[in-house]
């Protein structure tokens, strides 16, 4: 018997898995977004990316870090620059983090190197596949920090309800070094990162004082209040 694996970005495995959902409950309001499996007919697979994932190796560990609504409110208050008057949370959580790990990158290696974030999008072809091969090289090379990013804050996750209500925490694997995944809480106001790096980094990231003054390293998922708890899930 043979096996097949799906592998979807986020907004697909969204679509997917609230489909599913309303086809479990019953309801008749998926006609709108029926998932069609044909990207690869569109989006041939592209090999492009696959020297990050050589490079990148096994040696990692990730944590959960969750800012809430008004923490995020501060840092984007303090981030806020003549350039960028009005940063999005995004931006905000983007520039903390970033901030943070170069630190404790300098503070391991002893000296200042460059460092490269990329948030990736939903751009498919539009991609600069020059600049891409540039930045591949010099990862290879060990010559900069390389940092990836991945925004699913506004995936309606917590949305999702199987009959048996909506879940009360989803998370979702994070599977690379040096990758950052930022998803929306519960309230849809707060933010969570899991933050996957070398386990000399990590421990020097989680206790950086700046971090923890907007971030809860791991906070409970359960709920504070006597509400019936929902469905413990994972996307």
């Amino acid at each position: 018997m043979s096996r097949s694996i799906e592998i979807g970005d986020g907004c697909t495995t969204s679509t997917v898995i609230n489909n599913w959902a309303a086809t479990a409950r019953g309801s008749g309001k998926t006609s709108e977004n029926i998932p069609e499996y044909n990207a690869a007919s569109i989006f041939p697979p592209d090999d492009s990316l696959k020297p990050y994932m050589d490079v990148i190796g096994t040696n990692y560990i990730t944590k959960r870090f969750v800012f809430d609504a008004s923490n995020i409110a501060a840092l984007r208050a303090k981030v806020a620059s003549a350039s960028v008057p009005k940063p999005t949370r995004v931006e905000a959580v983007t520039a903390l983090i970033w901030k943070c790990t170069i630190a404790a990158s300098r503070s391991i290696r002893g000296f200042p190197r460059l460092s490269l974030t990329v948030h990736s999008m939903n751009l498919r072809k539009m991609a600069i596949l020059e600049k891409k091969s540039l930045a591949i090289n010099r990862v290879e090379g060990d010559e900069i920090d390389y940092y990836m990013y991945s925004n699913l804050s506004r995936l309606q996750k917590y949305e999702t309800d199987f009959g048996w209500e909506k879940p009360i925490w989803m998370t979702i694997p994070n599977y690379m070094h040096n990758m950052f995944m930022l998803l929306g809480t519960r309230d849809g106001k707060g933010m969570e990162a899991l933050v996957s790096l070398s386990k000399e980094d990590m421990a020097l990231f989680e206790h950086d004082k700046e971090l923890l003054a907007f971030a809860a390293a791991n906070p409970s998922v359960l709920p504070t209040t006597n509400q019936r708890p929902g469905l413990l899930s994972d996307l």
